[in-house]
C-alpha cells in the first residue's frame, strides 16, 4: 500500500471516529441523556475558543480532503474490467502489454519492444515503439505488427482494438 492509500486510510478513520462521536453525542442529547447546558459550561471550563477554533479548521480540511477524494480519486486505470456471462475478468494493463510484446516479438526484425496502452469501458488504444533491425521492410512489419496485435488482444481477452500505432524509433543493427 502506497504512502498516499495510508494517509487517505488515516483520514478516513478520524473522520468516521469523529462522526460517530458526534452521531452519539446528538443522541445522547437528543433522548435528553445527557444535558446540552453540561456541554457547554465543559466546554467553556476546558476549551478556549481557539481550540475550538483549530478543531473546527482541522474537520474542514478534513471533510474537504475526503470530498475531493471522493470526486477526483483515482479511479483503477490500470485495470481493463471485461464483463463476461459469468462475471467481471479484470487484467492489468501491465499484464495486457506483456501479450501485446509476446504478438510482436514473433515478427522478426524487431526489437527494443515498448508499448502504451489508453482504454475505457468500450475501446482500448495501443501506441508501440520499437526498433528494427536495417533488412526489416518497415511498411509490411508494422501492417503485420496492427493485424497480429489486434487479432490476438480479440482472440485473447474479447475486446476489440480501437488503434493500434505503431512507432519504429530507429533501425540499427544492435538492439540495446
Amino acid at each position: 500500500m502506497s504512502v498516499v492509500g495510508i494517509i487517505v486510510r488515516f483520514f478516513m478513520f478520524t473522520y468516521a471516529a469523529l462522526g460517530l462521536g458526534i452521531a452519539v453525542g446528538t443522541l445522547l442529547v437528543a433522548t435528553q441523556a445527557l444535558d446540552l447546558q453540561f456541554i457547554y459550561q465543559q466546554l467553556n471550563n476546558y476549551i478556549g475558543r481557539w481550540e475550538l477554533i483549530l478543531t473546527a479548521t482541522i474537520w474542514s480540511i478534513l471533510s474537504l480532503s475526503l470530498l475531493i477524494i471522493a470526486i477526483w480519486g483515482k479511479h483503477d486505470k490500470a485495470m481493463l474490467v471485461q464483463v463476461t456471462e459469468y462475471g467481471k475478468v479484470h487484467m492489468s494493463v501491465e499484464a495486457l502489454q506483456k501479450l501485446i510484446e509476446k504478438y510482436v516479438k514473433k515478427i522478426a526484425g524487431l526489437h527494443n519492444i515498448k508499448s502504451e496502452i489508453k482504454h475505457n469501458e468500450q475501446l482500448i488504444s495501443i501506441k508501440i515503439m520499437a526498433d528494427a533491425l536495417p533488412e526489416c521492410k518497415v511498411a509490411e512489419v508494422t501492417k503485420t505488427i496492427q493485424e497480429n496485435v489486434s487479432q490476438g488482444i480479440q482472440e485473447s481477452i474479447g475486446r476489440a482494438v480501437n488503434s493500434i500505432e505503431v512507432y519504429i524509433q530507429d533501425i540499427n543493427n544492435q538492439p540495446k
